[in-house]
């Protein structure tokens, strides 16, 4: 009789809803679809692998980022500690110096933000030595 009618539901999915009108003239019928979405949850549970674990200065890094829950579509914003920043669930990042660097992930949706640190070690590089083998010459010696 006019009043609204309100109804809540507890999970996604696409429902029939059907109203039924009656007067002294007759009976109307009105079928409608409701799609319900999931809520928007943030994400949760961010984290980061990188290869390799101790990584030596100018060898390439592989950063690959991930999150335990939320809803997608996530984007991945990266700071690697040296002043540089770069974006993409697996990226790749290559350190000129020395130093234990903090890197940043962040993890966004629709709905908030996640984030994860941690401390990666650049070690130096390591010059390998070759040895090179000359015959001695003693000067005067005859076999």
């Amino acid at each position: 009789s006019g009043n609204p009618a309100s109804h809540t539901y507890t999970a996604a999915d696409d429902y029939t809803v059907t109203m039924t009108v009656t007067n002294a003239c007759g009976q109307a019928v009105v079928t409608h679809t409701v799609t319900v979405v999931p809520a928007c949850v943030p994400p949760s549970g961010a984290d980061f692998a990188w290869t390799p674990i101790t990584p030596t200065v100018g060898e390439v890094v592989t950063f690959t980022g991930r999150v335990a829950a939320g809803t997608p579509p996530f984007t991945y914003t990266w700071a690697f500690g040296d002043d540089t920043h770069g974006s993409g669930r697996v990226i790749t990042h290559t350190y000129a110096v020395t130093d234990t660097y903090g890197v940043l992930l962040t993890v966004t949706n629709a709905c908030g933000t996640a984030t994860a640190t941690h401390s990666i070690v650049v070690q130096p590089v390591i010059p390998t030595f070759r040895y090179i083998y000359l015959p001695l010459v003693f000067k005067g010696y005859t076999p």
